[in-house]
């Protein structure tokens, strides 16, 4: 599951949108994953609401700072940042979660 790639949920739910992400998430009951204990592909949730954000975790370098791979809405920039990025918090709010995808 790519929840940065909005391409790959077409057809899931007749198209990419912050609430279809949240629904797959609740439907899938993913598992929380602890900050600090993030892995390659988990699942980052920004803010509440009508303003969310998601992302997929990229990688987490050597020096603890965990880095996501971001697309902003289904046409925008892809993008890979600092977990901790101030655009998304400013924006969005801060991280309201992060789930890890299971097959």
């Amino acid at each position: 599951m790519r929840i940065a790639a909005p391409s790959h949920m077409q057809g899931v739910f007749g198209g990419f949108g912050v609430q279809a992400a949240d629904d797959l998430i609740s439907s899938l009951h993913l598992p929380s994953v602890k900050q600090g204990e993030e892995q390659t592909g988990d699942i980052v949730r920004w803010g509440a609401g009508s303003s969310r954000h998601f992302a997929n975790v990229f990688f987490t370098g050597d020096d603890g700072v965990t880095q996501v791979f971001s697309r902003s809405g289904s046409s925008g920039p892809f993008q890979v940042v600092p977990e901790s990025n101030k655009g998304f918090t400013d924006f969005y709010g801060p991280i309201t979660g992060e789930f890890r995808p299971t097959e």
